[in-house]
């Protein structure tokens, strides 16, 4: 069993976060999104919606991070935003709402079409013959729903990029995680509603991090 579901907690952000089997492990090169979403912040009041908050480690660092922001954290799974509510009530953390689903559909029904200035996730990207490559106590404890999408590894990165237009502003950002060599898959994902999809190196030097800004329509 992974040690962090032994002594229920693992550090991220600086950050001791509550686990159980059920949840996710936060990783460490998953601070590379925080960074880069504080670095595109403009520290104003802005709304950033995490899709698969998993344990929150994101949202809850980037509240800690920038508190005008107003943070939506969604996850299609109970135990998951259990965890989640739990790590933000731990770091006194009131500005995080917390809503059950899949992919966009809490953030259709709060009705925040073209509302948000961030789209962020940590979204499952592990193939199906990938997962059982893993180590086995990834295979054994963690959640697959978690980390499996599909048969190639992109299903959920790729109704992300397809899905996130509708909410973001103009001018928002989509940034989220992928996995070892998906860079060349992911960049030609993004279309003509898109500008500067751009992919940032984690700390091992490995492809991690994808940015892309939702375009700005010039006026007639």
């Amino acid at each position: 069993m992974p040690l962090a579901y032994v002594i229920e907690e693992k550090e991220f952000w600086s950050i001791p976060f509550k686990v159980f089997p059920g949840v996710l492990i936060p990783r460490p090169e998953t601070e590379l999104l925080v960074e880069k979403v504080i670095e595109l912040s403009s520290g104003r009041k802005e709304l950033i919606a995490d899709i698969g908050t998993g344990a929150g480690n994101i949202a809850v660092s980037l509240a800690k991070e920038l508190p005008k922001a107003e943070i939506v954290a969604t996850d299609v799974s109970q135990e998951a935003l259990d965890a989640a509510e739990m790590n933000a009530a731990r770091q006194k953390i009131a500005f995080i709402t917390f809503v059950k689903g899949s992919l966009f559909e809490p953030l259709e029904k709060m009705q925040l079409q073209e509302k948000c200035d961030f789209v962020v996730s940590n979204p499952p990207y592990v193939s199906e013959n990938e997962w059982w490559s893993l180590q086995e106590e990834i295979v054994k404890h963690e959640p697959k729903m978690a980390l499996v999408a599909g048969e190639g590894g992109l299903e959920f990165i790729e109704k992300l990029i397809e899905g996130a237009p509708t909410f973001l502003k103009p001018g928002g950002y989509l940034c989220f995680e992928i996995g070892f060599g998906q860079r060349e898959k992911v960049l030609p994902l993004f279309g003509d509603k898109w500008d500067d999809p751009q992919c940032f190196d984690d700390l091992s030097g490995i492809p991690r991090l994808i940015t892309a800004r939702q375009k700005i329509l010039a006026s007639l």
